[in-house]
């Protein structure tokens, strides 16, 4: 927590902001913050929000959040539009971010994964999805088992149209000839690809793609807006 004071440095009320720095709460003083401070954060007298900490605040607040998303979260909270959202929804940064979610395209990703190992994997990823990415993902993967050809044929379609494959590693993927078909279709089609490994499990990657990234959100996050990129 942030105190911001008028109190003089040497004024009273110094026993007050006392207790609530020894217990963790940041006290600034308003003259050396102002804009003609000393240790300046305000672009004027006028402005009321610090705008570093504020951008500080979104990125502590929503650690996975890809910092061009954070960035269009912090632009809308500071728009003078703010105050039409507050009387909807009180114009808080976890509101506008829903907002900005919603007005995101579908992206559609296709997991592969060892189908008789590793379906809870693949679950597990969509449904942290949901929670833990800016972005409106899409189920694109095959939910069942087909006949050889017929699986080849379905894997194909669902490739093709899907925007990102992201391969799951568990611990014998990379012997799958399923996973290493679909890496292949993939592509063909020139589609981006990437791989996950769960966390603390010292599993081998597939070969044919990067080395595995870890399966924290932020980082795959960040690996997302990489590879959409760069289509």
């Amino acid at each position: 927590m942030m105190v911001v004071t008028t109190i003089p440095p040497n004024g009273a009320g110094q026993a007050s902001l006392a207790w609530l720095a020894d217990r963790g709460c940041q006290v600034l003083y308003v003259h050396g913050i102002a804009s003609d401070g000393l240790y300046s954060e305000w672009k004027s007298n006028d402005d009321v929000v610090l705008e570093r900490r504020l951008r500080d605040a979104l990125a502590e607040m929503n650690p996975e959040l890809p910092v061009s998303t954070s960035e269009t979260i912090f632009r809308r909270t500071r728009s003078p539009e703010a105050s039409t959202l507050s009387a909807r929804n009180g114009a808080n940064p976890h509101s506008i971010w829903r907002s900005e979610v919603n007005t995101m395209p579908d992206l559609k990703i296709f997991v592969s994964f060892e189908f008789d190992k590793d379906n809870d994997l693949k679950n597990n990823f969509y449904e942290q999805a949901k929670e833990n990415t800016p972005h409106r993902v899409q189920n694109s993967s095959l939910n069942k088992a087909y006949p050889n050809q017929q699986w080849k044929d379905k894997a194909r379609s669902a490739i093709r149209k899907c925007d990102i494959v992201v391969v799951l590693v568990g611990q014998d993927t990379h012997n799958a000839p399923g996973v290493k078909i679909e890496i292949d279709i993939a592509r063909q089609l020139n589609k981006p690809a990437f791989q996950v490994l769960p966390q603390r499990r010292p599993y081998t990657g597939v070969p044919g793609l990067d080395e595995p990234i870890r399966w924290k959100w932020k980082t795959i996050n960040k690996k997302i807006d990489e590879v959409w990129t760069r289509r």
